[in-house]
Order: C-alpha cells, then structure tokens, then sequence
C-alpha cells in the first residue's frame, strides 16, 4: 500500500519512476507456507515496502527447543520455554560450532561482503570444486528453491491455494546421498590471497 506513495515521491526528482505512478497497487508482504516431505514446516515472509527495519528473523523452532539466531543476539531455548543464559548459549555454541563455521568466520572477517556470506559462499564452492567434492547445493536444490517464487504468484493468483512443489529429482532424493564434509577431515586449505 506505500508503494504508489513511495513511486510519486522518486518520480518528482528522477524521471525513471514516472512509469510506475498512478498506478494501483496491491499489499507487497507474502508470506509462503511450505510442508516437507518430511512433516516440517516451513514459513517464508518477504517484505518489500513498509519502512520497517531489516530484522531477518532466522529461527529453528522445533519439539525439545528453539533457536534464534536474528534478530541479535542470536538466543537458544533447551525446552523449557526460557532463552538460555548468555553464558549458556556461548557454551552451547561453542561446543557444536563446525570447523568449517571457524576457519570461515577467520577469513570472512577479513574480506566482509554481506556479513561475511559472500565469502563463505565463495570460499565453499572454490574449494569443493579444487579437491572434486559435491557442492553444498546441487541443481534440483537450486531449481526447488528458484520455483518458490513463481508457485507463490500461482498461489497468491489462486485465492491462496495450495501447490505443490514438483520434484525435479523424480525421487531420486530419496537416495541420494548428500556427505557434506563441514568439519573439513578432506580439505579446507583454500586459502585467500
């Protein structure tokens, strides 16, 4: 609903904006439910318009306990529907920090982009492509995750009806074994120069 508003006000100072003025607009938050295979679910909300700080709220919500990793500081429940200490939570997160968190925190801390995710992504993909290991995210995964957005507009076209996701790997996930090597036994030597 801002976004007309917001179009006017650019389209007085840039020409560019012209085009999307006087035109009707529609809400611009969705939020997307997806049930697993497996029973989990999982809820995707996009937020393009209202000013409303950035909050990325990451969180693993599960049946022994929760985590939260943002909005900061990052927070962990054990169950017992209390947030652990601080003292708690670092303990808990030291001991189950992957190597491969470590030796990226050390790097991303020196190349930044994105909080460091630019370099972890990049970091990750070179170095499993240098010692022939598969990829983190394989093409199914990539095509799933791409065919969110389009079946979310088929959805929202629909009356908000369900849809589901094809499975692009015709079952063979059901096989597929996926030895991600996060504590890094085979490598993790790329280094950056």
């Amino acid at each position: 609903f801002m976004m007309g508003a917001r179009a006017e006000e650019l389209a007085a100072t840039d020409s560019f904006f012209e085009e999307f003025t006087g035109k009707e607009y529609r809400g611009h938050r969705n939020t997307t439910i997806i049930k697993t295979t497996k029973g989990k679910t999982i809820m995707l909300q996009h937020d393009a318009a209202t000013p409303s700080p950035t909050t990325y709220i990451h969180g693993i919500y599960g049946t022994k306990g929760s985590a939260l990793k943002y909005p900061t500081p990052p927070r962990i429940s054990t169950g017992n529907h209390e947030w652990a200490s601080q003292e708690e939570f670092e303990a808990i997160q030291k001991k189950y920090t992957p190597e491969i968190t470590k030796v990226m925190d050390e790097i991303a801390k020196k190349i930044g982009g994105h909080g460091g995710s630019d370099t972890y992504q990049s970091w990750r993909l070179i170095d499993c492509l240098r010692h022939g290991f598969p990829l983190d995210i394989d093409v199914y995964d990539s095509v799933t995750w791409s065919c969110i957005l389009p079946l979310s507009s088929w959805s929202v076209n629909n009356n908000s009806n369900s849809i589901q996701i094809p499975d692009f790997t015709v079952g063979a996930w059901k096989t597929n074994e996926r030895n991600m090597d996060v504590e890094l036994k085979n490598h993790g030597n790329t280094v950056i120069r």
